[in-house]
């Protein structure tokens, strides 16, 4: 085992992300958006980035995993993978959540806004020293509060007065960061969802 060797995986929404590092240095990362097939292309792309730093992945010492909110399917397949890596290695794994993971370099105060494909917004405000409690909030709510906002879905508030700061590049680059400097925002690796997930029950004929 490396004691240094962390992989951080994020498929909580169409972008699907893992990075691997050492000693916090980015050895290799994957970011691209799947939206369909996440739960195929995932552990391909995590073997990848172990060929190409040349590691084995039983040198892993930690994983991290994004918890949500997202996409129902994408943060469960993120973590079922996580939690089957880190039982088999026997190694820790810490959750963080995707507020955190797209403010993590970012100015405060200041929103976090998350698609949730729904029409509107996961959302939870940023300050210098705390956060807020997360909401469900419309584009139009979002506008009124007058505060810059990070977005996965900038080109709803192209066409507003309102201030859109970058959102990661890389959300387990950003990850790998977080579990490194600050270690008093990991979770427990479970889902972390603000609304219950839509099904549609089959008709009896």
């Amino acid at each position: 085992m490396n004691k240094n060797l962390v992989l951080a995986i994020d498929t909580s929404g169409e972008r699907l992300s893992v990075a691997l590092a050492e000693n916090q240095r980015i050895l290799a990362s994957y970011n691209a958006c799947v939206l369909r097939g996440q739960s195929e292309v995932l552990m391909p792309r995590i073997q990848e980035l172990f060929e190409k730093s040349h590691r084995e992945i039983r040198e892993l010492s930690a994983l991290a995993a994004a918890v949500g909110p997202g996409s129902f399917t994408g943060v469960r397949i993120g973590l079922a993978a996580a939690k089957g890596l880190a039982l088999a290695l026997d190694i820790p794994l810490a959750g963080i959540s995707c507020f955190h993971i797209a403010a993590a370099n970012a100015q405060t105060p200041c929103l976090v806004a998350l698609d949730t494909r729904r029409g509107d917004f996961y959302t939870q405000l940023f300050q210098s020293s705390k956060s807020g409690t997360p909401q469900i909030l419309k584009a139009d709510d979002i506008m009124k509060t007058n505060l810059p906002i990070i977005t996965d879905k900038p080109e709803v508030f192209s066409n507003t007065s309102v201030k859109i700061l970058p959102f990661p590049v890389s959300p387990a680059e950003q990850m790998i960061s977080i579990y490194q400097t600050q270690k008093e925002v990991l979770l427990p690796p479970v889902a972390y969802y603000m609304r219950d997930a839509e099904v549609t029950l089959a008709s009896k004929k």
